[in-house]
């Protein structure tokens, strides 16, 4: 699964926008509602009146709220693989290391593309492309035992 820097929303149903792209018979009102708090969003079931409730998610949401929306998304869809593209831009460091958290408590392996600034405790290889061609990677010393066990890799790309 492929997360893009800019985000899929439409307006309409919340429950809508959670299972974009999924079999909407196989997830349950209390797996969306897990969903949304692992990614602290679950607000917004009250908010939005439920589910049901049908806002204008592009420009009712943080560009915050809307990765993690995304994220939500990705949690229920239950990927094997999942490519982060710029996730962190613009999230204060408490939303990103919830969010990273909560997809490390999951068994999908992730590659966050982006600066490693930020990044790192949630990873456990950096893979750095360089714009000769080259690359290196790297083991990254993780304290994080949740970060540590999430077989993970962070890309980061350097122009030459």
């Amino acid at each position: 699964m492929f997360l893009p820097q800019r985000l899929y929303t439409a307006t309409g149903r919340l429950r809508d926008l959670l299972l974009f792209g999924l079999e909407k018979g196989e997830v349950s009102d209390d797996q969306l509602g897990g969903a949304l708090e692992d990614v602290g969003l679950g607000r917004l079931t009250r908010e939005a009146e439920g589910l049901e409730g049908v806002w204008d998610w592009p420009n009712d949401l943080t560009p915050g709220d809307r990765h993690a929306l995304a994220l939500a998304r990705l949690l229920l869809a239950k990927p094997r693989f999942a490519l982060l593209d710029g996730v962190p831009w613009g999230l204060e460091p408490a939303r990103l290391k919830r969010l990273y958290e909560a997809l490390a408590r999951t068994p999908i392996t992730y590659i966050s593309i982006g600066s490693p600034a930020g990044l790192q405790p949630y990873h456990d290889l950096w893979l750095e492309l360089q714009g000769d061609g080259g690359w290196r990677l790297r083991d990254l010393d993780s304290a994080d035992d949740t970060a540590a066990q999430s077989r993970i890799v962070t890309t980061t790309i350097h122009e030459p």
